[in-house]
């Protein structure tokens, strides 16, 4: 059963293990198709590689309108 509870703050938080474990359970979840627990893992995952991009890199990868 995944935990529903998990929270990541700080990326040292998510361990190379934390995130292995995590996409086993993501592929299980798919192949068993559980969409609620594969749903869940995404989110996890998306978490986690959210907080590795500093904001600066997000804001300048976005696309800016020019003004003609």
């Amino acid at each position: 059963m995944i935990r529903k509870t998990r929270t990541i703050s700080f990326l040292s938080d998510a361990t190379i293990d934390e995130i292995t474990m995590s996409l086993e359970r993501l592929l299980d979840a798919f192949q068993d198709e559980r969409r609620e627990d594969f749903l869940e893992e995404c989110s996890f995952l998306v978490r986690i590689v959210h907080l590795q991009i500093p904001q600066e890199v997000m804001d300048s990868t976005l696309p800016h309108e020019t003004v003609h």
